[in-house]
């Protein structure tokens, strides 16, 4: 697995703003949420993002719909 960002403690306090904003909490939230993460860590385009992530486009659509 791809080098996670997000501590436990930080993704509770995360979930719950986000819960707060009236943001759907899906199961695969978090990991999109690191998805986008590493992608702008790395700087690497969207398709480079490792499978662990999950599909490319998912991460891709919630950052586009969120910016």
């Amino acid at each position: 697995m791809a080098r996670t960002m997000i501590a436990d403690d930080r993704w509770e306090t995360i979930r719950s703003v986000l819960s707060s904003l009236e943001i759907y909490l899906t199961p695969a939230l978090r990991l999109r949420l690191e998805a986008i993460l590493w992608r702008l860590r790395t700087g690497a385009p969207w398709r480079d993002l490792p499978e662990e992530f999950g599909p490319w486009t998912s991460a891709c659509n919630q950052f586009n719909r969120w910016s």
